[in-house]
């Protein structure tokens, strides 16, 4: 690494000229040669790249109200909401775990318990959870994820009251296996509690 000494004419030099890199370390100044990384596509890198990728996938598709409830987690730690699903998940996404649908509310408390089970119907699973925020404008906010897809889709949200505790989901692809999300709903403030989640396989 050579150090540059600057003269009245030239104060600073910043970026790459061909193969030479002109930076700063400390407040001084530097020459280097550019160096490409190496990418040897690795499986474990590959597998990083992946569920990267699916966490992308999967914040893109969230409602409006899931994007509100991580902003506001996120807010305080300077990142955005997109951050934080992606910090908290990709591990867990990685490894094919249950992972995070909504983060903490400062208010509501989320499901003590939850459980997906196949249903009676072809194309059903059964939900029951206990716990978590009621009243009468707290209801479920249930999402479903088919495996293998990247992509929530909101099953309901102000149709059943979280203190009912059960749900049954029907119309889906029988015999698959779906990941299952709830969360308490907030009607009135429009907030969503932490989730919790189960996989099941819809009744064939």
């Amino acid at each position: 690494m050579a150090r540059i000494t600057f003269s009245p004419l030239i104060v600073e030099a910043s970026g790459k000229v061909k193969d030479t890199v002109f930076s700063r370390w400390k407040g001084r100044a530097y020459i280097r040669s550019r160096v490409t990384p190496a990418n040897p596509q690795s499986a474990g890198q590959i597998a990083v790249r992946d569920s990267l990728a699916r966490c992308v996938s999967l914040f893109q598709s969230v409602t409006a109200y899931m994007k509100t409830n991580w902003n506001a987690w996120a807010s305080p730690f300077s990142i955005s909401g997109y951050n934080g699903f992606v910090k908290l998940n990709r591990a867990d996404e990685q490894a094919g775990n249950i992972i995070q649908m909504t983060a903490q509310d400062t208010v509501l408390v989320g499901p003590d318990t939850f459980a997906a089970a196949s249903g009676s119907g072809s194309g059903e699973i059964d939900l029951t959870w206990t716990g978590g925020t009621t009243g009468a404008d707290k209801y479920a906010y249930i999402v479903s994820r088919l495996d293998g897809t990247d992509v929530f889709v909101l099953e309901e949200s102000d149709t059943t009251l979280f203190s009912a505790g059960a749900r049954t989901i029907s119309g889906l692809s029988a015999g698959d296996t779906y990941q299952m999300y709830i969360a308490v709903f907030d009607d009135t403030e429009k907030t969503l509690s932490i989730s919790k989640g189960d996989s099941a396989v819809a009744l064939a």
